[in-house]
Formats: structure tokens, C-alpha cells, sequence
């Protein structure tokens, strides 16, 4: 047999990055207290999307907010101070300077 040519086959491993994503619900009075926090503005929820990097969701009473763990917190935290805001007499994160 003739000489042959041998090339050996390259197995490259790529490792896919594990994305850590986490689900928060926040349960709130009624559904006209959640609207009332981002004023019933639809535009404003889809700012905080882009802004933070998270996928909100409202239904009725309740917001699930979805994404990177510290970006949910972030999330939370706006509406924690928006509501904390509105007991102080500021109705809406439209509101905020």
C-alpha cells in the first residue's frame, strides 16, 4: 500500500455560558394600586425593560419581574421606592424628576 497522508480530526469543546435567570412575583393591593405605580403607562414598564435589562409582566394584582438576579433586584428596588414615593404624596414613577 502506498504511503498515505494522515490529518487528525480537530474536536473543538465550546462551553456554553450558563445564564442565570431569575423570577420574582410582587403581589400588590389591587390591580389599580399596581397600574397606579407606573401610571397606568404602559411606555413607562417598557423603559424599565430596556433600562435594566428585564422582562416585566403585570397581570390583576401582580408584577413578575424576569432576568439576571441583580437586575430583578434593581427592578424591585424601583418599585419598592415608588411605592414608599406614593405614600409620600407622589402618585407615579412618572412623577420622578
Amino acid at each position: 500500500m502506498g504511503a498515505g497522508v494522515w490529518f487528525p480530526l480537530a474536536l473543538e469543546f465550546v462551553a456554553a455560558a450558563t445564564i442565570m435567570t431569575e423570577s420574582r412575583t410582587l403581589q400588590f393591593e389591587s390591580p389599580r394600586a399596581l397600574q397606579s405605580l407606573y401610571a397606568n403607562d404602559i411606555k413607562l414598564l417598557k423603559h424599565l425593560e430596556d433600562s435594566l435589562g428585564v422582562k416585566v409582566t403585570t397581570r390583576e394584582g401582580w408584577m413578575k419581574l424576569e432576568g439576571d438576579p441583580s437586575r430583578v433586584d434593581k427592578a424591585q428596588q424601583v418599585f419598592q421606592r415608588s411605592m414608599s414615593l406614593e405614600f409620600s404624596g407622589i402618585s407615579s414613577i412618572s412623577e420622578l424628576p
